[in-house]
């Protein structure tokens, strides 16, 4: 079992609305031996303030723009795979979850997912100090949502006209991983040694897999859609059995 603070300086989409700032908060979760993880996240802004000069308005002025103070929040789930036995590991996360935007008695929810790639070292039998670059995307229209009233008159903006983006932050996270239960770091269980001696020489046996695939979804009676079928299918690898 693990607990990790953490605190991540987020460089946010010009189209964002949000002027460079940094979250904070925490992860909990479990690893299934040394090289699988799974963890729930959450992470919440410090004195985020709006910021629309990059935002490309063509007729923007500073002078007459008012930024605000946003609270912004997401709480989520991440998987974490681990890679290498050396002192300095690295890693990956893939992961998604709700992000919540509150400004100016206003709330808008978004589902957010994530990348990143990092490396961890060990600090102590259970401290690790873990660092890692991080992409996080999401749908929003900053223009309807963060602007006052004033500027968007100011700056000729109608809500009717504006749409939603698919906005892409990265971030840099810098964490502490505690280990609370279970074998210390760096101690391989049966199941880390199958890993260990089924990957090391490459990905011998990996097979590039297509599934074609038929759905029907059933809309909760509150949505604005009918009940449907969808057509499709995954493509993807098998590294080996189970994964």
């Amino acid at each position: 079992f693990t607990f990790s603070p953490a605190a991540e300086y987020t460089w946010w989409d010009n189209n964002a609305g949000f002027k460079d700032g940094t979250l904070v908060g925490g992860k909990l979760g479990f690893g299934f031996g040394e090289y699988l993880e799974l963890r729930g996240v959450y992470l919440q802004s410090l004195d985020l303030k709006t910021d629309f000069s990059n935002f490309g308005l063509s007729n923007f002025d500073e002078s007459l723009f008012t930024s605000q103070s946003v609270k912004l929040t997401r709480w989520g789930g991440e998987f974490k795979a681990n890679i290498g036995t050396k002192r300095l590991k690295p890693y990956f996360t893939i992961g998604t979850g709700v992000q919540n935007i509150e400004i100016d008695s206003k709330d808008f929810e978004q589902i957010y997912g994530s990348l990143g790639v990092g490396f961890k070292v060990n600090l102590a039998k259970r401290a690790v100090l873990s660092v890692e670059a991080k992409n996080t995307t999401y749908n929003f229209n900053a223009a309807s949502a963060l602007l006052t009233d004033d500027n968007k008159i100011s700056f000729n903006i109608n809500d009717e006209t504006t749409t939603k983006e698919r906005l892409s932050n990265w971030g840099l996270m810098g964490s502490l991983q505690f280990y609370l239960g279970g074998r210390k770091p760096g101690t391989l269980t049966e199941l880390d040694e199958a890993y260990l001696n089924k990957f090391k020489g490459g990905f011998r046996g990996m097979q590039v897999v297509l599934e074609p695939s038929v759905a029907h979804i059933s809309f909760d009676d509150k949505s604005l859609f009918k009940d449907t079928y969808m057509v499709g299918g995954y493509l993807g690898f098998d590294f080996n059995e189970y994964i």
